[in-house]
């Protein structure tokens, strides 16, 4: 009879795990869409990285590369 009543917690135990997994998934997928919108935003369409600036390599990077 004790074996049946662990068995039952277990079950109940699994479910609400299950339904808390499931409800932390849907609030990730909400805050990633958003943070998708925010991305695909217009005023940040135009900003990217600027090519014909040099950048400035450290000296030890010059000597592993030569």
């Amino acid at each position: 009879m004790n074996e049946k009543k662990s068995i039952e917690e277990l079950v109940i135990a699994i479910t609400m795990l299950m339904k808390t997994y499931t409800e932390n998934l849907k609030i990730e997928n909400q805050i990633g869409k958003l943070r998708l919108k925010d991305w695909k935003a217009p005023q940040r369409k135009n900003k990217g990285i600027d090519l014909g600036e040099e950048i400035d390599w450290p000296d030890d990077f010059w000597e592993g590369w030569e």
